[in-house]
């Protein structure tokens, strides 16, 4: 049984670590993890692609980029495409050190919960 215990303790910890990784970060939206990700695979997305992958408006699309802009996570650029203006987003160094932290303890709460559903 003590077994059990300590390995629920390291699981409470991983979730409460996993909290404040995204709780300190402007992570505390789904849509804007969903950008980070999307971003991770993709590498440069146009914003209008964002919006399909988060199903999130223009404006609510705007306010996620510019969160994200401010903590240094993304950069965009604006291009002009004949007449209309086009605008990517792309992770920084920053943004991509913030993915792979989140992977990492998202990988290991994986893995110990795995670890854990073995000993029961």
């Amino acid at each position: 049984m003590a077994m059990d215990n300590n390995i629920q303790k390291e699981l409470t910890d991983l979730l409460r670590q996993i909290s404040v990784e995204i709780s300190n970060t402007p992570m505390d939206s789904s849509s804007r993890l969903i950008i980070i990700m999307a971003l991770a695979v993709s590498k440069r997305m146009k914003l209008s692609d964002l919006m399909k992958v988060t199903g999130c408006g223009k404006g609510s699309i705007e306010n996620h980029i510019s969160k994200l802009e401010s903590y240094g996570f993304i950069k965009t650029e604006k291009i002009s495409f004949f007449k209309s203006p086009r605008v990517y987003a792309e992770l920084t160094d920053s943004g991509k050190k913030f993915y792979e932290n989140y992977l990492q303890l998202v990988g290991k709460f994986l893995k110990d919960s795995e670890s854990k559903e073995d000993h029961t």
